[in-house]
């Protein structure tokens, strides 16, 4: 009787591993490319190096690196690989300083922030002609670790090219802001 239950079960399940061979087999296979980079003059130690994170739908990649002195600098790559670097005007030379780029949108435009060599933050927004234009937000402090960061996210400026992000006063709070193109 054994046995006989034994056989019963492993019947049934045949149904159930057709379905699931069927399934299998029917699956589109997707080929992935990964296209790995380092920008140019990127440095190689601890913490150095590049990041990139934010593409258009053209397929440009930007970001920034640390070069071996651990200064930022902010870069464009083209889907052809090739890099376009810039650094903000008055951004600081020195370790940990220099310009970040975070976020771009269809027309190329591209904004980030930048540490200035007393380490106050400061908008900047890059136009698809290479123009830099610098801002903080009213109310941003002038103190190190203080001042205006357009930060982290790919949603930092939209298609009409207006930017969010947030600033820091004297106090050390933190304020939200809305940058128009204007």
């Amino acid at each position: 009787m054994k046995s006989f239950y034994l056989a019963k079960r492993k019947l049934q399940l045949v149904p159930a591993a057709i379905i699931l061979l069927g399934l299998t087999i029917s699956t589109k296979i997707s080929a992935q490319t990964v296209t790995t980079f380092d920008a140019p003059g990127a440095g190689t130690g601890p913490n150095q190096g590049t990041s990139a994170l934010d593409i258009d739908a053209s397929g440009t990649t930007i970001g920034f690196f640390r070069d071996a002195n651990n200064v930022r600098h902010g870069f464009s790559r083209s889907k052809n690989g090739t890099f376009t670097i810039f650094d903000a005007p008055g951004a600081g030379t020195a370790g940990f300083q220099g310009t970040r780029a975070y976020a771009t949108n269809s027309s190329g435009s591209i904004t980030g922030y930048f540490t200035d060599s007393s380490n106050v933050a400061h908008g900047y927004v890059r136009s698809n002609q290479g123009v830099i234009t610098v801002f903080d937000a009213p109310g941003a402090g002038t103190g190190a670790g203080q001042g205006t960061f357009p930060f982290n996210s790919p949603n930092l400026i939209n298609p009409d090219g207006a930017i969010t992000g947030y600033y820091v006063d004297s106090t050390g709070a933190w304020h939200g802001f809305s940058r128009d193109r204007n």
